[in-house]
């Protein structure tokens, strides 16, 4: 059996891959143990480390021995580059540095982001792709996957990235585009701003994208980077339309050019045959996942 440290245990996706892991692989006599950060966010089992550098992060690799690190810390705020490289990039380097001095580490898993493909002109998308991001974040994340890279081919650690495309799931901070999207609907009664429907996105639920990182920390290359996503892209019209009908809202969608972004990518879309070889393949239903964060966030309202 195995123990799997998690860094950003109180994220959105961290939070789920602990609910799979109780759920799916403490019954088999695994063990999942987060990284806190304070002990208003530590649960029971938890390890606290206030400071996230290397000696602190040593530390809590040599009391605790996992064979198998997650880090789900990152995101696409704060504004400033400074903050944004820390927050991906620079967290990622000081866990990679500490993990290649412990013995108990058998994989690392970096959980990435599409963006950092920037504006792919082959669609689906594979992960043979050049990494040529257009946004502050999706460079970040681009280097995040060249220290990866570097902490494989120099030191021999055994490192995967996870370049996750769209993810739909209840308990995503509202600040987030599809929550922030049902958020607007819901509270609108004739004409509702919008940016551009016409894009299109890959999505999968926050259930089959966590099912897809422990695949990946058990099967993985070191490495090698895998798309997380289903293969199939779907227009936000599609949802526009899906979230009135469940909302009984018959509304005009008015675009805001300030919601219009440059270097908008029109159609996302990759390609996850490599990581169905693991063994994985998606399960979830979008829309099911849709309405109840429909539900969500109108009980919240």
């Amino acid at each position: 059996m195995s123990k799997v440290l998690v860094f950003g245990a109180n994220s959105f996706s961290g939070r789920h891959f602990r609910s799979f892991f109780t759920r799916e692989l403490a019954p088999q006599g695994h063990v999942c143990v987060g990284v806190a950060r304070d002990q208003s966010s530590q649960l029971a089992g938890d390890v606290l480390v206030p400071e996230l550098n290397r000696v602190a992060i040593c530390g809590a690799l040599s009391n605790e021995k996992p064979d198998y690190i997650v880090n789900f810390i990152g995101g696409a705020s704060p504004a400033d580059f400074d903050s944004l490289y820390g927050k991906n990039a620079g967290i990622s380097r000081e866990i990679l540095a500490a993990a290649d001095t412990s013995p108990s580490v058998k994989r690392v898993l970096l959980v990435g982001s599409a963006a950092a493909y920037g504006v792919p002109k082959d669609i689906p998308v594979t992960e043979a792709y050049p990494l040529e991001p257009v946004t502050d974040y999706g460079l970040v994340k681009a280097l995040q996957e060249h220290y990866a890279q570097y902490y494989y081919r120099v030191y021999g650690l055994e490192v995967c990235v996870a370049r996750t495309f769209n993810i739909l799931g209840t308990g995503m901070p509202d600040s987030l585009a599809i929550p922030s999207f049902i958020s607007r609907i819901a509270a609108a009664s004739n004409n509702v701003e919008v940016g551009d429907l016409e894009t299109s996105r890959d999505y999968l639920t926050i259930e089959d994208v966590v099912r897809g990182y422990w695949q990946i920390l058990q099967k993985g290359q070191g490495g090698e980077a895998y798309n997380v996503c289903s293969g199939r892209s779907v227009r936000m019209r599609e949802l526009f339309d899906f979230i009135c009908e469940r909302l009984d809202k018959k509304l005009i969608p008015t675009v805001d050019p300030n919601k219009l972004r440059p270097g908008e990518v029109k159609d996302s879309r990759g390609d996850n045959s490599k990581l169905v070889k693991l063994g994985w393949s998606p399960r979830g239903d979008i829309f099911a996942s849709l309405e109840s964060m429909i539900r969500e966030v109108v009980a919240g309202s």
